[in-house]
């Protein structure tokens, strides 16, 4: 099933490129300019973007709390004016010390991000040690958690799918080869880069613009997941690993709600020793629990009653 999926989604996206080269739809990329000076070829680079997609990943980018750039700085930033802070206190000492960077221009949503960071680690070791949930350990759906920030959860799961089932063929085809491990891997993870290239491109040629706005790193952080889940591959099964991918993204997929609303993030900026206390104290609780899983209550709850 898996290698018939992937192989359809390769067959699509090289039909598309063959169709889009047939049809010169990107010789329209490509004009002759006339002048060569600087000022002329900015222009014309700037003809190239359609201004209202241009305008739309701009809307989109301002919106992302992961682009430093972006209004978003402006907006939480704006936060810690609506609260003054009257006198200085041993309760308030990060507080105001996080208000003077962000008055000398040190990004506010940077500040958010690495405050909610230990917040959504602590989610996930209360899902993995408490609920039962394993996913890819701690570090993967936390990282996956703010890549779904950016990218937004329908098209950050998206992009993750194709990069796993490309990973899942790749792996299977190079299975009876004599490679080694890290050869094998670095394999793999052209073979990703290429399929993703070619996703977006078809993308590109359906119009489809949402997918525009993917920032390099989010994506970049996407493809080298794929090491984790052929690690996975290798120490057990294919059907392991995907469920341990199903448990990560819906790990990501809370994480991202939590990290990803407005009045955490207001209440994060205005209150950082609070946010800084809460993991502290829950990872503390989380780390002193040795009762069973709610996962194992679950499967075994006819044996509990007996």
């Amino acid at each position: 099933m898996w290698k018939k999926l992937c192989l359809s989604l390769i067959f699509f996206s090289c039909s598309v490129l063959a169709v889009a080269a047939q049809e010169n739809v990107f010789t329209e990329l490509v004009p002759e300019p006339e002048e060569t000076s600087a000022t002329s070829e900015a222009t014309l680079a700037a003809t190239l973007v359609d201004p209202v997609v241009k305008q739309n990943i701009q809307e989109k980018k301002d919106q992302d709390i992961t682009e430093v750039t972006g209004s978003k700085n402006d907006l939480l930033a704006s936060y810690l004016l609506e609260k003054p802070v009257e006198e200085t206190s041993w309760y308030n000492v990060l507080q105001i010390a996080i208000r003077k960077a962000v008055n000398r221009g040190l990004p506010s949503n940077l500040l958010v991000l690495l405050l909610l960071f230990p917040l959504v680690t602590t989610i996930i070791a209360f899902s993995r040690h408490v609920i039962g949930l394993r996913g890819f350990g701690i570090y993967t759906p936390a990282v996956l958690s703010v890549v779904f920030v950016s990218t937004g959860i329908p098209v950050g799961i998206i992009v993750f799918l194709v990069i796993i089932i490309t990973s899942i063929l790749l792996h299977n085809l190079l299975k009876r080869t004599n490679v080694a491990h890290l050869p094998k891997t670095a394999l793999i993870i052209w073979g990703v880069c290429v399929m993703v290239i070619g996703f977006l491109l078809s993308m590109a040629y359906f119009r489809i613009e949402v997918f525009y706005s993917l920032a390099i790193f989010p994506l970049l952080i996407l493809i080298s997941l794929s090491e984790n889940f052929t690690s996975t591959q290798l120490a057990s099964t294919t059907k392991e690993a995907a469920r341990l991918t199903f448990e990560t993204v819906i790990l990501a997929i809370i994480a991202t709600l939590i990290i990803g609303n407005e009045w955490v993030q207001k209440f994060t900026i205005v209150n950082p020793e609070i946010v800084l206390l809460i993991p502290l104290i829950a990872d503390i609780l989380i780390g002193r629990y040795t009762g069973l899983r709610v996962i194992e209550l679950l499967r075994f709850k006819t044996l509990i009653k007996k």
